[in-house]
């Protein structure tokens, strides 16, 4: 049985975006259940879409990585509406926000049913005077906060991965209340 008090939790270090002439690639240091690790993913392009495509490679990679499951678990991730990344201003503080959606795919029938998708939100606290980058935000803090949504979303799935041995799978496909073996 798997103590319920227990979480799994997924920090991301750092997010580096290293641009030279040749080939953009994306380099994450993030603490997971082991010692700390670093991945990196070479990118297409670092605009949004680019780095989007980047950083859910990243993603699933930890996700692997950190669970060592089979490739019938997957995670995808898009923009949870058109307007993607937004600043978000609290007074005196300026952020980042990325609402994102997460589908779930996994080899279990019932989680499938029950866990397929969810809104994962990105935040990082700009500095008062940030530069654009042409009309953008950077592209190391555009990266930091779609990792740190999709961080969201591996944690989530990670804590599922922490509960399945208390799920009753045989009672939900039956469709009745689970049986408590734990009295």
């Amino acid at each position: 049985m798997t103590d319920l008090g227990s979480n799994y939790t997924l920090k991301i270090l750092s997010v580096t975006v290293d641009q030279p002439s040749n080939l953009a690639q994306l380099s994450v240091n993030y603490q997971g259940m082991r010692a700390p690790g670093t991945v990196v993913q070479p990118l297409e392009s670092v605009d949004l879409a680019g780095l989007m495509k980047g950083c859910e490679a990243i993603a699933q990679r930890i996700f692997h990585d950190e669970w060592r499951l089979n490739n019938a678990v997957e995670l995808t991730f898009t923009l949870a509406d058109e307007n993607g990344l937004a600043l978000w201003h609290t007074h005196p503080t300026l952020y980042l926000k990325c609402p994102l959606t997460m589908s779930m795919k996994w080899s279990c029938l019932h989680l499938s049913d029950i866990f397929k998708t969810m809104t994962t939100l990105g935040i990082i606290e700009l500095p008062d005077r940030s530069p654009l980058d042409g009309t953008s935000i950077d592209a190391d803090k555009t990266a930091k906060v779609i990792m740190d949504a999709m961080a969201n979303g591996v944690e989530f799935m990670g804590n599922i991965m922490l509960m399945r041995g208390d799920i009753d799978h045989d009672s939900a496909k039956r469709g009745v209340a689970p049986v408590n073996l734990h009295q």
